[in-house]
């Protein structure tokens, strides 16, 4: 089954907050894995130097899914030490679009490389 929506957190780590960012990753990746209404958890360096520096990937069924998630004490808890520990912080919902220009070409929206490093999106079943 293919996530429909897609939930993007982004921010950069300060040098001086990079240690307890890293105790805080350990914990709050196990919190966010084991939230039954995600259906892909990922997290991914920007090793260009450019901005942001990294991100969570979030996808979800469900426009539900993902509010009940964003709304939930887990991920507000994690989300409020988080601001404590990185700069420019930044959520975004993303909804993949259908693209093509024939009946039958019409594939969901998916990366298949991105600028955040190693690509880590799985690849899609042909629908014809």
């Amino acid at each position: 089954m293919v996530s429909r929506y897609e939930y993007d957190l982004e921010y950069d780590v300060p040098g001086g907050k990079r240690e307890a960012y890293e105790t805080w990753l350990a914990d709050a990746t196990v919190t966010w894995g084991m939230d039954e209404r995600v259906t892909a958890f990922f997290h991914q360096v920007n090793d260009t130097g450019l901005d942001p520096g990294e991100r969570f990937v979030f996808e979800f069924d469900s426009l539900r899914d993902w509010a009940a998630f964003v709304e939930g004490a887990g991920h507000r808890k994690n989300v409020d030490r988080l601001r404590g520990l990185v700069t420019d912080l930044r959520a975004t919902l993303w909804n993949p679009k259908r693209v093509g220009t024939e009946v039958g070409a019409v594939r969901d929206a998916r990366p298949v490389a991105d600028r955040w490093g190693p690509h880590r999106y799985r690849r899609q079943p042909n629908r014809s």
